[in-house]
């Protein structure tokens, strides 16, 4: 989502835009519950941990980092086990998917994406999963070999045999990290910003903007204030507007100013390309007028989720 604030009111213009080690189990020493292999107990002749093993020598082999064993994940895949040994079947439905999830939050796993494999047969579970991975080519290619970073096993006794449901996920937490990290350095994003705004001004016949502290200062706040505050708009519900929070930060007077928001994760160059892509966001970006800028972007969880709110000013002192 974008808005556009523009000053003096005979400029008015508003606009919104909404967009859509290897040969062994690794069990992560930094996530409670998961100081001992034991944490994923009972386990079998060592079954459970041989077939993690076997995954992470294949990630070895792949130049892939090991899949951690994760003992919440491990009690919803044991539970998963034994249910479809009790029906004699690893087929799945919606209603099933469904139910992990909810069992995954009760266990107090916050997953950003898990997906389940499933195999049913008489040979050991190790030996089980090796036949599976020569021959379902794509769906070992996604999961063993795919984008996740932990793993849960549950082994059961079946009529026919035995069940292994191989749970695979990436917690929320390493996402959030992963967005998130490219935003930590603030100077680099206003840098990455400001040499695209130019780059388009350039190409418009104008002449660049330069960043002006009390801009940057008066943008970040506002960022700051929006997703502490849960609100997303140009006006604050106190009636505060982009002029009057300029003035408050002593950029004045002014000739113009010029808001965008936005509201994603993106980079800085994205959401610089998004603006331009908006009439209302371009026209204050190619500003003949401005000749200043400041750029402010917030990012953290929230309870309406994890949020990245941008703030870009420009501005002409008088």
């Amino acid at each position: 989502m974008f808005m556009n604030w523009r000053f003096p009111a005979s400029l008015a213009a508003c606009a919104a835009l909404s967009l859509a080690p290897a040969a062994a189990a690794s069990v992560r020493p930094d996530r409670p519950g998961q100081d001992a292999p034991g944490a994923c107990l009972p386990d079998r002749a060592g079954e459970r941990q041989a077939l993690v093993a076997w995954m992470n020598e294949l990630r070895a082999d792949a130049g892939l980092e090991p899949l951690w064993v994760d003992p919440h994940l491990c009690v919803v895949a044991q539970r998963r086990a034994e249910e479809m040994a009790a029906a004699d079947s690893v087929d799945s439905d919606a209603r099933a998917i469904q139910r992990v999830s909810r069992t995954l939050l009760a266990e107090g796993y916050e997953a950003h994406r898990w997906t389940e494999r499933a195999i049913l047969g008489y040979d050991p579970p190790l030996r089980m999963a090796q036949r599976w991975g020569a021959g379902a080519e794509k769906p070992f290619q996604d999961t063993v070999l795919g984008p996740f970073e932990e793993v849960g096993v549950g082994i059961a006794p079946a009529e026919d045999g035995t069940v292994v449901s191989m749970l695979f996920a990436v917690p929320r937490l390493s996402e959030l990290v992963r967005v998130s990290e490219p935003l930590a350095d603030l100077e680099e994003v206003r840098a990455k910003a400001l040499a695209r705004v130019n780059e388009a001004r350039r190409a418009a016949g104008r002449a660049p903007v330069v960043p002006n502290p009390r801009l940057n200062e008066t943008a970040q706040r506002y960022a700051e204030r929006m997703l502490q505050g849960g609100f997303y708009a140009h006006v604050t519900r106190e009636g505060g507007s982009p002029r009057s929070r300029a003035e408050a930060a002593g950029y004045q007077p002014f000739t113009f100013l010029g808001e965008n928001i936005a509201q994603g994760l993106f980079g800085p160059e994205e959401v610089v390309e998004r603006w331009l892509a908006s009439p209302g966001h371009r026209r204050n970006i190619l500003e003949e007028q401005a000749a200043e800028t400041g750029l402010g972007v917030a990012y953290g969880d929230t309870p309406e989720g994890f949020r990245v709110l941008w703030v870009q000013l420009f501005g002409h002192l008088r």
